[in-house]
């Protein structure tokens, strides 16, 4: 159902991706209890479908992805949960599309320091959010700060993007 929801969501098909994802989203709670990976996983994608401009339900999407990050902050099970930096991030985002900057920045911080720990330093996800922060900083009208955001970004995207793959393999 997550899957097929994803897939909805990409063909603009929002009210069913949001059926199928809030339908799999209980079964995985049901099965897995509310603080599990995949019942996180499956509100992720469900913040995900919400947060789409035309479904009007960005609040909704925030408020999942608030949260899931204080999941991850407080369940310890998830101290290593690769997600929880997209769960951040994607809360940047929706932030900065609501042009709530400061929270937005702060999102930011919170997935680069957590992915900082989980990947380290040089990790293509770490220039994923410094990327995305540049972006931000540009529609603060910072554009120094953004050229450098991105520019360190770019160089560890490419750079920790080829070693990390190397490293999966």
């Amino acid at each position: 159902l997550r899957n097929h929801a994803v897939l909805m969501r990409r063909q603009q098909k929002l009210p069913e991706a949001e059926q199928s994802v809030r339908e799999a989203t209980s079964m995985a709670e049901a099965l897995y209890g509310r603080d599990h990976r995949y019942a996180m996983a499956a509100r992720a994608t469900l913040a995900l479908v919400l947060g789409v401009n035309a479904s009007g339900k960005r609040d909704e999407a925030i408020a999942i992805l608030r949260e899931l990050v204080a999941t991850c902050n407080r369940v310890a099970e998830q101290q290593d949960n690769p997600g929880c930096v997209t769960y951040q991030h994607n809360l940047g985002h929706q932030l900065s599309q609501r042009r709530d900057f400061g929270a937005a920045s702060a999102a930011f911080d919170g997935a680069e320091a957590w992915a900082r720990r989980l990947f380290g330093d040089e990790h293509f996800q770490v220039g994923v959010i410094q990327i995305r922060r540049g972006q931000l900083l540009l529609e603060m009208g910072r554009p120094q700060e953004a050229l450098d955001a991105l520019a360190e970004g770019e160089r560890r995207y490419v750079g920790g993007g080829q070693a990390a793959h190397a490293t999966l393999w």
